[in-house]
């Protein structure tokens, strides 16, 4: 049996580029229209042009609160798998519409995912597509390869810590935490700030994927 695909959309004021996308990917399974309040109105709107178009089997209304990435990232994560557990699917995310805060977690959303992302915008008259390079798809893997790799990342926080504090806290040498802390800067997880290591914006997210 092949993957089910399903296209993510956050949704903002302009339709027509969001339904434009589905020129370029055909035959969807689940289109997932993710919201807030202030856009309610025109997702709404949207779901009615696709039901009548009949191009996906369902249509998933999500209305999440865009306050910051991590925590949409999480909530929108945390709908993901309630709708799909154990299923293997292909995320696909049309990241034209929404705020800002919506369109960069869903991109990385689909790049965890080892999905697609891509845009809609408008050159003269017509609708130019863009395909979104993914960021590395590997990263759930590596972490979930070994329980310790999680417990360290976890243990950094949201405040960063020391190097002599995380390893009272993880039972681990320095040595040993240096390794693998050079492995999660290489991933784009972590930074140093003087002498505490402190997670980056897509540690966060990934910190709110793998502890689920």
């Amino acid at each position: 049996m092949g993957k089910l695909k399903v296209m993510i959309i956050p949704v903002g004021e302009q339709i027509k580029p969001l339904l434009y996308g589905f020129r370029y990917f055909t035959e969807i399974d689940d289109v997932i229209l993710v919201y807030s309040e202030e856009s309610k109105i025109f997702a709404k709107e949207l779901e009615k042009r696709l039901k009548a178009m009949s191009i996906v089997k369902r249509i998933v209304m999500v209305e999440c609160k865009a306050e910051s990435l991590p925590s949409f990232l999480k909530e929108i994560s945390s709908k993901i798998k309630e709708l799909y557990t154990s299923k293997n699917i292909e995320l696909i995310s049309n990241i034209t519409g929404g705020t800002k805060i919506m369109s960069l977690s869903c991109y990385i959303l689909s790049s965890l995912f080892n999905g697609k992302s891509f845009y809609i915008f408008k050159e003269g008259e017509s609708m130019k597509f863009v395909e979104v390079p993914t960021i590395n798809s590997k990263i759930i893997e590596f972490l979930k390869e070994s329980e310790i790799r999680v417990r360290i990342l976890q243990s950094i926080g949201e405040d960063g810590i020391k190097l002599k504090d995380l390893s009272k806290i993880v039972g681990r040498s320095k040595a040993t935490l240096i390794y693998y802390l050079n492995k999660f800067h290489e991933l784009g997880l972590i930074d140093k700030k003087y002498d505490k290591y402190v997670l980056t914006e897509l540690g966060k997210f990934v910190i709110a994927l793998v502890s689920e």
